[in-house]
């Protein structure tokens, strides 16, 4: 079958659809009546047909409920009015809680030294990298792990900071010392 043939089918169903339609719709339309007859509007349905309940009077439209009711308006607060602020509520006096025990002060923590190095910067293979630091009047070469005047660790040679961890304090955390400073 090709396309036009196709297309012939179906437009002969339409038509054969819209024609049985049409049908119905007037066949409703004759067995109901005149159009202005109410009594036979419930009888035009199918299920009216089978019910076989008809109307028989017309029910009268309350115009008055179409009314327009005024809104009325019940106070409220009013953005627009400037009026005192309301009283607040009365305060119910209540037993206060004690204040809890101070805690006990803790004994002040040692704190790791400053550092009185500069880092001038790193020079070696990748594998084995020595930093360099001078106090302003000696320079000092280390490779990772080695101690500097006793206080420092150098706990990582990076590209262009050095980390430094403190003897005696395995806790704090390193401080990263960048070239110059």
């Amino acid at each position: 079958m090709n396309d036009s043939e196709r297309k012939r089918i179906l437009i002969t169903l339409l038509v054969i659809v819209a024609l049985f339609g049409a049908w119905r719709l007037v066949h409703a339309w004759l067995s109901s009546g005149p159009p202005g007859d109410l009594t036979a509007v419930a009888a035009s349905t199918p299920r009216g047909r089978r019910s076989a309940k008809l109307v028989t009077h017309a029910v009268t439209l309350d115009t008055a409920a179409l009314e327009h009711q005024p809104a009325v308006y019940h106070g409220g607060r009013d953005l627009f009015r400037y009026a005192p602020k309301p009283e607040p509520p009365p305060k119910v006096a209540t037993k206060a809680a004690p204040p809890p025990p101070p805690a006990p002060k803790e004994p002040a923590k040692p704190s790791p030294p400053q550092i009185d190095l500069s880092y001038l910067g790193s020079f070696g293979p990748d594998d084995r990298q020595i930093a360099v630091f001078t106090d302003g009047k000696n320079i000092y070469n280390a490779f990772e792990g080695d101690v500097l005047e006793g206080k420092f660790i150098v706990a990582k040679i990076g590209y262009e900071s050095v980390d430094i961890s403190f003897v005696g304090f395995p806790d704090a955390p390193p401080r990263r010392l960048p070239v110059g400073g």
